[in-house]
């Protein structure tokens, strides 16, 4: 009974959420992403640009979406882990997960055109991914017994899943999205990852 209204709370959260990046990326699309104002954004939404601002810290965050509670979580996630499982397979996990879990199609196609196109959000988009190749390599450096800013291997490895997201939403995007997107990102992670499975 308790539980009750903070998910009626919740839910409405999300559709607010959820009606805000529906007009922004209507927006995005139709005037461009530096002509797009976030007043425009919340006139869109039928929301105030404070109620804007308490969901996205900017209208980068719009378009990407990361919030830090879901590297936080990717943090948790990591730390569930045996302490004696092996790194590459680890990230493996999480990119499988990833990828069951992304938004329809629609949506990561708007996301990566805008993405590409936008200076900005390019930039955006390499912080958040440096963010996420941080906690991968804290987790993937507690299982080698390694530093994770200086150990080679650890970084490497990090920046292998890191990549594969990256480029293979890039060559989707690039062949005019036909592959198979979660099948496209492993097969970039195999590639990367081929001369990290030996230490030697």
């Amino acid at each position: 009974m308790d539980q009750q209204p903070l998910g009626l709370r919740e839910r409405k959260k999300r559709q607010t959420r959820e009606a805000i990046q529906a007009a922004a990326l209507d927006l995005f699309i139709e005037r461009g992403f530096s002509a797009t104002t976030v007043d425009e954004i919340a006139a869109a939404a039928d929301v105030s640009p404070r109620t804007f601002f308490l969901h996205f810290a900017s209208k980068q965050d719009v378009v990407l979406g990361l919030l830090p509670q879901k590297i936080e979580g990717l943090r948790l996630r990591l730390e569930q882990y045996p302490a004696d499982a092996d790194p590459l397979e680890m990230l493996r996990d999480e990119l499988r997960s990833l990828a069951a879990s992304m938004e329809t199609t629609q949506r990561i196609s708007l996301y990566t055109g805008l993405a590409e196109a936008e200076p900005a959000l390019r930039a955006r988009a390499l912080e958040q991914l440096d963010a996420i190749e941080h906690v991968l390599a804290e987790a993937v450096g507690r299982r080698l017994g390694a530093d994770p800013g200086t150990d080679l291997r650890t970084r490497l490895i990090a920046s292998a899943a890191t990549t594969a997201v990256h480029i293979a939403l890039s060559v989707w995007h690039r062949r005019g999205e036909v592959d198979d997107l979660a099948a496209l990102i492993e097969q970039t992670y195999d590639l990367t990852t081929a001369g990290l499975i030996d230490p030697a």
